[in-house]
């Protein structure tokens, strides 16, 4: 479930030139972007970033997450 949670971030949040075009899923709400967007790129979006990356290091640094979106993504399904 963390790496379903993982790529919907990664989908919503990533600032990478080379994912760019990625189009955000319909299941990450407004709410869970806003909450979570930050702590995503400051933890885990590079100017190398890849999709794959991304997602390793949002499930690696899930704990690291501000309590508001590890919250967000629990009330998702987590």
């Amino acid at each position: 479930m963390l790496a379903k949670v993982a790529v919907l971030l990664i989908s919503s949040t990533i600032a990478a030139q080379s994912v760019l075009a990625m189009e955000i899923p319909k299941e990450v709400t407004p709410d869970i972007r806003r909450a979570c967007e930050k702590d995503v790129r400051r933890l885990c979006v590079r100017k190398t970033s890849t999709v794959s990356s991304v997602k390793s290091c949002v499930i690696k640094n899930f704990t690291k997450l501000n309590m508001r979106c590890r919250i967000k993504l629990a009330r998702f399904g987590l």
